[in-house]
């Protein structure tokens, strides 16, 4: 990465051309958007949730893998929901396949999400 200064730096600063340091990226990927498909004919399409995020994810388990919060702040259990992800057309998206939602009153519109970190 090259480094441009936009104005000349204070007169106490040093530069040394040519010094190289890591850079890390410590910013996890963050929800940016999210959307239901609902299936309206119970046991015959399964309800859908997509989610656009703000950098490249990858996604390998069964669990639920959001902190969703009411509208509120409460926290909402979503230990009953199981998941499997769908393939997407994009790398900064995700659809899982839900299930286990107790006919769209655990997972619903209106509701926030986060990466649970736990």
């Amino acid at each position: 990465m090259i480094v441009r200064l936009r104005r000349l730096p204070a007169d106490d600063t040093v530069i040394v051309a040519g010094s190289t340091i890591p850079v890390r990226d410590r910013v996890a990927p963050r929800p940016t958007a999210g959307a239901i498909v609902e299936n309206f004919s119970p046991g015959t399409v399964a309800d859908t949730v997509r989610v656009t995020f703000s950098e490249p994810v990858t996604f390998t388990g069964t669990a639920w893998p959001f902190l969703t919060r009411e509208p509120s702040g409460t926290v909402v259990n979503t230990a009953a929901i199981s998941v499997a992800p769908m393939a997407s057309a994009s790398a900064t998206s995700l659809v899982f396949v839900i299930s286990g939602t107790a006919g769209g009153t655990i997972i619903r519109a209106g509701q926030s999400i986060a990466i649970d970190s736990n």
